[in-house]
């Protein structure tokens, strides 16, 4: 997850319950065996690409990034937190390979499946990094802003003509998620620089 980038990135501001569960680290760890291929050059060269694409794309729109933050409780990291004007993107960037495919199942939620593999835990986490990010806001005068979630591939097969969707979370490719992070929105400036103040606080780097 963290490749060296910088805590925080914006075109306008420079911000310079103990464990969690032991299944729930259990869990963790047996898919962080499964992403070590993410030690791959070629990998780390598109994570870091992904970083760059996003601060490209906050800063063409006056925004901020925030790099590698900290969940309380020890649940984890959040990649990146982009505050731009359409609202607060959850970026969550996965640096594996194979097909990627949303299968529905009837009356019960949809699995994400990987290479063939079941990766739902991938939206489990994204959902817990969505959580720690609107709690944070909770106590705020922006508990009602906008928080989008995202996984955001290197190198796994998408579908070319549409993005795909699950639990409300996309899953695309940088170049996509540049568009998203550049449309027009709502989100002034002296509110996103809020945004950032509030999150800044609440979530420390990593």
């Amino acid at each position: 997850m963290g490749r060296g980038w910088p805590l925080i990135r914006s075109s306008t501001i420079g911000f310079t319950e103990q464990t969690a569960s032991a299944s729930r680290r259990s869990k963790d760890m047996a898919e962080n065996m499964f992403e070590l291929r993410r030690t791959d050059t070629s990998v780390i060269r598109g994570e870091l690409a992904i970083a760059a694409t996003i601060d490209s794309a906050v800063a063409e729109v006056g925004g901020i990034v925030l790099h590698n933050r900290r969940m309380p409780a020890g649940a984890g990291d959040i990649d990146h937190i982009a505050i731009v004007p359409s609202g607060i993107y959850v970026i969550d960037t996965k640096g594996v390979t194979g097909r990627v495919v949303v299968r529905s199942r009837w009356r019960q939620p949809p699995l994400l499946f990987i290479a063939g593999r079941d990766r739902t835990v991938y939206l489990d986490r994204l959902d817990r990094q969505i959580h720690a990010v609107r709690d944070a806001l909770a106590r705020t005068s922006h508990a009602s802003s906008s928080v989008i979630g995202a996984l955001c591939f290197t190198h796994a097969d998408l579908p070319l003509l549409r993005t795909l969707e699950m639990r409300g979370h996309l899953l695309l490719y940088r170049k996509a998620l540049a568009d998203r992070l550049t449309a027009a929105g709502p989100l002034s400036h002296d509110h996103r620089l809020e945004l950032a103040a509030s999150l800044c606080k609440a979530l420390l780097p990593a």
